[in-house]
């Protein structure tokens, strides 16, 4: 075995790792907007749906129990519902409709007027995560897609008010590592209304 190999590629990674979250210091302004529409549609009294592929999946969920639980602060639980946590509900799905649909017919059925679909795709080029936004789009949501370097798909779909957040990576691990950390800058944004109140 090469453990210095090993090291290398260790070391390459932590590197790409730190260069990338140095650069997200840009999107501070996108980010306090996407915390800022977030408060609005919860103080407005409507939901989050969110959804995501594998790894993005587990972002998905983990964002909800944010919401749901808490992030720093104590303060009431915030509605959220994750389109991607029900193994029943995503096979069913996709045996009777296909796997492009599993996120959009959870759209059409709980999604509201107001609501906002969170979306995360490193590719930005997931069929079912574009068809979510399509249905979003028909049902009245708003949409933040998250994203790495690729974001044409996604930019064609949204509408006005939607908001798209991109990482300037095609590495879905590096991009999955900074959307959390996206995600944890939001948090801290949305919560600093529940500090203040």
């Amino acid at each position: 075995m090469d453990h210095g190999a090993m090291h290398e590629a260790i070391e390459a990674h932590l590197r790409q790792s730190v260069h990338l979250a140095q650069g997200i210091g840009g999107l501070v302004a996108p980010l306090a907007q996407a915390a800022i529409l977030l408060r609005c549609t919860l103080q407005a009294g409507h939901k989050v749906l969110l959804c995501g592929n594998g790894g993005a999946a587990a972002l998905a969920g983990h964002l909800a129990a944010e919401l749901l639980g808490r992030y720093r602060v104590a303060r009431p639980g915030l509605p959220a519902v994750v389109l991607n946590d029900s193994p029943a509900t995503l096979t069913a799905l996709a045996n009777d409709f296909g796997y492009e649909q599993v996120f959009a017919r959870q759209v059409d059925a709980l999604g509201c007027q107001g609501d906002l679909l969170l979306t995360m795709s490193c590719s930005g080029r997931s069929a079912n995560i574009l068809a979510a936004i399509e249905e979003a789009g028909r049902r009245g949501l708003a949409v933040m897609a998250m994203t790495g370097r690729d974001t044409a798909a996604l930019e064609a779909l949204l509408q006005g008010g939607d908001l798209l957040l991109a990482v300037e990576s095609a590495d879905a691990a590096h991009i999955q590592e900074i959307h959390l950390m996206m995600l944890h800058a939001i948090m801290s944004g949305l919560e600093t209304a529940y500090k203040q109140a």
